[in-house]
């Protein structure tokens, strides 16, 4: 796959997790379908989506709110030219629109709920925005626990 089909892949699984459907759902559903794609490309459209999932808010503000604004949005938040990636050729997106190279920035968008805003920056204080900002990556480590021998009730 180009780099350009991995961003259009991602567009439609985020269309697909709008509709309701779970992140991880959808892209296991998809890598059954795309038996063509190798671990490499499975590898980065799962960091596309999840990259876009984290920083939601931000890229629908620099971009849209359907799954190729929030690929563009966040293209535009990793300082990558959309142009490059929006071509038409291939697999890739379509050609940009006039609305969409017009599109909004950002501002001052937090990626987190409502709900969280105003606990979190009581807690957190000075930190606030250095957390939020950190929420936005990926995380330095993962980790993964064996259900079948892990106990919940721990």
């Amino acid at each position: 796959m180009t780099p350009a089909a991995r961003y259009q892949t991602a567009a439609e699984i985020l269309d697909e997790i709008l509709g309701g459907v779970a992140a991880e759902k959808a892209l296991t559903n998809w890598a059954r379908r795309a038996r063509f794609a190798g671990s490499k490309d499975r590898a980065a459209v799962r960091d596309h989506v999840f990259d876009v999932l984290r920083q939601r808010q931000s890229c629908a503000a620099r971009g849209g709110p359907d799954g190729r604004g929030l690929i563009l949005g966040l293209l535009r938040g990793d300082g990558i030219d959309p142009d490059m990636v929006f071509t038409g050729d291939g697999y890739g997106p379509a050609v940009l629109s006039e609305a969409e190279r017009e599109a909004g920035e950002a501002g001052d968008v937090l990626d987190l709920p409502a709900w969280i805003v105003a606990p979190m920056s009581e807690a957190l204080g000075e930190d606030f925005d250095r957390t939020e900002r950190a929420l936005r990556e990926r995380a330095p480590v993962m980790l993964r626990v064996n259900l079948a021998k892990s106990d919940p009730a721990a």
